[in-house]
C-alpha cells in the first residue's frame, strides 16, 4: 500500500477486512458508503496478495469503466497502491499476456489481475475460460447470471458489490440471498432485505455485508446531506439513500412515497375511525412465491384508509409435514382478527378470497366449533383490476391512503407491483400482489366511504 495513503476505517470496515476465512462476500448498501474503496481497494487486493494463485480477475460493465472508476479515480487502485501496481491496458509482451491486466507486486511475487467487461461478449468470453484465485465483480447485479455463475465456479474467493436493485433479479435468489450477515451486524440490515435473506437457503462461507453513509468515515455530514438532496424521492432515493431493493421501470403505483404514505403507530392511534375491515387472500402452493395474506384496515372520519396490520404465511420451502392447510389458516386468521380487534376495534364482516370455498368452509367450521367467534366470513366481491389500481392511485395522489410502517410486506408489494413487460395493453404481473389483493377485498365494499366525496 502507498506509504503516504491513509484511509479512515469504521469498526464494520475493520471487521470486514479481518474476515478472511470466506468463499464469497457480497457488499450491498447506499451510494457513497465506501463499498468499492473498502471492497476492491483493500479487501480484494489483500486477498489477492494472500492467494497462492497467480491469476485473478476484476470485472465491471466495461474495461473503460474499470480504468476510469476503479483504477484511476480518487481512492482507486493507483491512488491506494501507488507503484505496487502496474496497469497494462494493452497487455504485456514481457509475460505474454495480451489481455488488459494489472500486475500487482506483492511480497510473495507478482500477481496478474485480468480485466473483463461483462457487457462485451468477447471480453466476457475471454474471462470465463480461466481459473482464478480471486474475483471481484463491480455492480454484480448488472452482470449476466451466466457470467457470475461461471466465474464463481472457477475461483477460490469472490467479492461482489452493488446498490440495491430489483428483488426479482436472478442474482438475488440464486446468489446474494444465500449469503448471511455476521450476527453482530444482522440488525443493521434493513428489515425488508433481511426478510428475503431469512427466507433463503444459506451456504457456508458465504457472507453478506450492508454498508451505509455512516460507515464511510471519509464523508462529512455536509457530503451526506448533499447526496440525499440530489436523489429526489423516487427509485434513486429508495435504492441509493435508503438502501432498499425495488423495481425501476414499470412500477404500477408511481404515486406511492414513503415520506407521504407511511404512518407511525402512535399517529394512527390519534385518528378517529368509523369502521374496521379485513381481507384474506390465500395460497397453499409450496412451489411458487405466492403467500396467504391477511390485512386489517381502518377507515377514518376524514375518509382516510389506513392499513393497520398484516400477517403473511408461505408454504414454499417447507417440508410436507410443516405446510399449513385451510384449517391452519382459519385458526391463524381468527387469532389475527382477535388481536387487532383488541388493539384497534372490532370488524364484524371480513372478506375472503372468493375462489377458495374450502378456506371459507373451514372458517365457518371453526366459528361453529369455537365459542366467541362472531365474525361473518364473506366471499369477496372483485371489481376489474384496472378499477382497483386507478382507485388506489387516486387515494395516494390526494392523501387518503396510508400504511403503518411495520407492514413491511405490503410496503414491499406496493413498491414492486409492476406491469407485464412486452404487453400491448397494461397487464399487471401476477406477483407482488397478495397483501394488495387482501387490501382490496377488505375495502371494495366501503369505497364510498374513502377518498374525495363524490369520486
Amino acid at each position: 500500500m502507498s506509504k503516504n495513503r491513509k484511509l479512515p476505517l469504521s469498526k464494520i470496515f475493520i471487521d470486514f477486512l479481518k474476515n478472511t476465512d470466506v468463499e464469497k462476500e457480497f457488499l450491498e448498501g447506499t451510494t457513497a458508503s465506501g463499498k468499492t474503496t473498502i471492497g476492491l481497494g483493500l479487501k480484494f487486493m489483500f486477498m489477492v496478495a494472500r492467494s497462492n494463485k497467480r491469476d485473478h480477475l476484476i470485472a465491471a460493465k466495461s474495461i473503460g469503466k474499470i480504468e476510469k472508476d476503479l483504477i484511476n479515480q480518487t481512492n482507486g487502485l493507483k491512488d491506494i497502491w501507488g507503484d505496487n501496481i502496474e496497469y497494462k491496458a494493452n497487455g504485456s509482451r514481457k509475460n505474454g499476456n495480451r489481455l488488459s491486466h494489472i500486475i500487482f507486486h506483492t511480497p510473495s511475487g507478482d500477481k496478474n489481475i485480468f480485466l473483463a467487461g461483462y457487457k462485451n461478449q468477447d471480453s466476457m468470453l475471454n474471462a470465463v475460460g480461466s481459473q482464478y484465485g480471486c474475483v471481484y465483480l463491480d455492480e454484480i447485479n448488472l452482470a449476466s447470471f451466466y457470467f457470475v455463475q461461471t466465474v464463481g465456479m472457477r475461483c477460490d474467493y469472490m467479492l461482489g458489490t452493488l446498490n440495491p436493485d430489483n428483488p426479482d433479479l436472478e442474482i438475488y435468489k440464486d446468489y446474494i440471498n444465500k449469503s448471511f450477515p455476521k450476527s453482530k451486524y444482522k440488525d443493521r440490515v434493513p428489515q425488508e432485505i433481511m426478510q428475503e435473506i431469512d427466507a433463503s437457503e444459506h451456504l457456508p462461507g458465504w457472507d453478506y455485508w450492508f454498508f451505509t453513509f455512516k460507515d464511510n468515515l471519509s464523508l462529512s455530514d455536509k457530503d451526506i446531506q448533499r447526496r440525499i438532496r440530489g436523489a429526489g424521492s423516487g427509485r434513486e432515493y429508495m435504492q441509493k439513500i435508503l438502501g432498499l431493493r425495488t423495481k425501476g421501470e414499470g412500477v404500477i403505483f408511481e404515486f406511492f412515497d414513503r415520506k407521504k404514505h407511511l404512518m407511525k403507530f402512535k399517529d394512527a392511534k390519534e385518528k378517529k375511525f368509523i369502521l374496521f375491515t379485513s381481507g384474506l387472500d390465500v395460497s397453499y402452493s409450496n412451489k411458487s412465491d405466492d403467500t396467504t395474506a391477511m390485512t386489517y384496515i381502518g377507515i377514518t372520519e376524514d375518509r382516510e384508509v389506513i392499513l393497520l396490520d398484516e400477517y403473511v404465511m408461505q408454504n414454499k420451502g417447507k417440508n410436507i409435514k410443516d405446510q399449513f392447510t385451510a384449517r391452519d389458516v382459519a385458526e391463524e386468521y381468527v387469532k389475527f382478527l382477535d388481536r387487532n380487534g383488541k388493539e384497534w376495534g372490532t370488524c364484524k364482516s371480513v372478506y375472503c378470497e372468493c375462489a377458495d370455498s374450502n378456506t371459507i368452509a373451514e372458517l365457518n367450521k371453526y366459528k361453529m366449533t369455537h365459542g366467541g367467534v362472531f365474525y361473518k366470513f364473506i366471499p369477496c366481491y372483485k371489481i376489474p383490476i384496472m378499477q382497483r389500481i386507478s382507485t388506489l392511485d387516486d387515494w395516494m395522489k390526494h392523501g387518503y391512503y396510508f400504511v403503518l410502517d411495520h407492514c413491511l410486506e405490503h410496503i414491499k408489494e406496493i413498491e414492486n407491483y409492476s406491469w407485464e413487460e412486452g404487453k400491448k395493453e397494461n397487464v399487471p404481473c401476477d406477483k407482488w400482489n397478495h397483501t394488495i389483493d387482501s387490501f382490496f377485498y377488505a375495502t371494495t365494499p366501503h369505497f364510498s366511504k374513502i377518498g374525495l366525496k363524490g369520486e
